[in-house]
């Protein structure tokens, strides 16, 4: 097991964080796509990435509680983003 390999305790946290910083955010995975696609496909193959990349594209809708609100606000928080306000 990966993990326990490197000293972790617990499964490998999988979650892309989607930071769009310009352009289309339905469009654009957002800054962490292309690391989070490696690291799965890595970790469980082909079709098990192919799972993991679909999960990682719809889930943030599904669960995020603000979801609603970014997507109405994306041209606004892409403007804060790069501005250095919402840089973390």
């Amino acid at each position: 097991n990966l993990a326990k390999e490197n000293g972790q305790e617990g499964p490998i946290p999988l979650y892309f964080h989607g930071t769009v910083r310009q352009g289309n955010v339905f469009i654009n995975p957002g800054c962490g796509f292309p690391l989070y696609v490696q690291l799965v496909w890595k970790q469980y193959g082909r079709f098990g990435a192919y799972y993991y990349i679909a999960r990682g594209l719809i889930e943030p809708y599904i669960n995020n509680p603000y979801a609603v609100y970014e997507m109405m606000h994306a041209s606004d928080l892409q403007k804060l983003y790069n501005q250095g306000y919402l840089d973390y």
